[in-house]
């Protein structure tokens, strides 16, 4: 479905789309923005992890604009389907002092009331819908991926001297994989974040830390996702946030941690 009425090159489709096997999605140009709207399915996706899980009514999924992800699905599948412009996301990320190219989020099953409410109040707009109105819809949705669930883009860090691991540079490099802990953080990645060579990083952390950056990293990622399944985010979508790999993967380290699921976290 498109209208005049939509600031350019803004798409909305509602509809039904039937079982598929290993379809392959590229939003091109533009974020892919979905609001699953009908009974709920399981669902598995590959793009730059695994999600394997049940997608329910209202939760949202988002592929950034240049993502390839693959989707298989066993039951009909009914969505309101978005295409949000990077102009949009890329001007709203200026108005709010942030970064033009900061990375709209990879995300499955998520829960957000206000995006499913914004992609419905879009997807009916064309019926006599004011322009000005979809168009301020449409950033809104921009604003509330960015400042909510955007993730700020990773700063280099100075330098270390000489190839030594300071205990300034290490809790600079925590905070840089608490707000990217999604990302591919194995031992080349982060020692390229303090220039140094990994055998030499992996030396000077272990020297530092007490434990292996691999240890350091998944302990990180279990303990944000412990927060998260306590306030009661969904396991999928915590398992997509923090980096695993899936939801099985998830549920060991919590339960190493832990000694409960994630399951009986979300409900305490």
């Amino acid at each position: 479905m498109e209208s005049s009425a939509f600031p350019a090159g803004l798409r909305v489709h509602v509809g039904v789309a039937p079982p598929a096997l290993d379809l392959e999605f590229t939003p091109g140009a533009a974020h892919f923005v979905a609001v699953h709207d009908g009974p709920a399915i399981d669902v598995r996706v590959r793009a730059e992890r695994m999600f394997s899980g049940r997608i329910e009514p209202g939760t949202v999924n988002v592929i950034p604009a240049g993502h390839v992800a693959r989707w298989t699905w066993s039951a009909p599948c009914r969505s309101i389907r978005l295409h949000l412009p990077t102009a949009i996301t890329a001007e709203v990320a200026r108005e709010l002092a942030l970064d033009p190219a900061a990375p709209v989020p990879l995300a499955i099953g998520l829960r957000d009331p206000v995006i499913s409410a914004l992609v419905q109040a879009l997807a009916a707009g064309p019926a006599g819908g004011d322009p000005l109105y979809l168009a301020q819809a449409a950033r809104f949705l921009a604003a509330q991926l960015l400042r909510v669930h955007g993730q700020p883009r990773t700063r280099r860090l100075a330098a270390a001297p000489r190839g030594v691991l300071t205990s300034a540079a290490l809790d600079r490099l925590r905070e840089e994989i608490r707000r990217d802990l999604a990302a591919r953080l194995d031992l080349a990645a982060l020692a390229r974040r303090v220039h140094l060579s990994p055998s030499r990083f992996a030396h000077a952390f272990r020297a530092l830390a007490g434990e292996s950056p691999h240890r350091f990293v998944m302990r990180l990622r279990t303990e944000e996702a412990i927060r998260r399944l306590a306030h009661g985010q969904a396991a999928g979508e915590v398992a997509l946030v923090c980096g695993f790999a899936d939801q099985g993967h998830l549920a060991r380290h919590v339960r190493r941690a832990t000694g409960r699921t994630p399951r009986a976290l979300t409900a305490a």
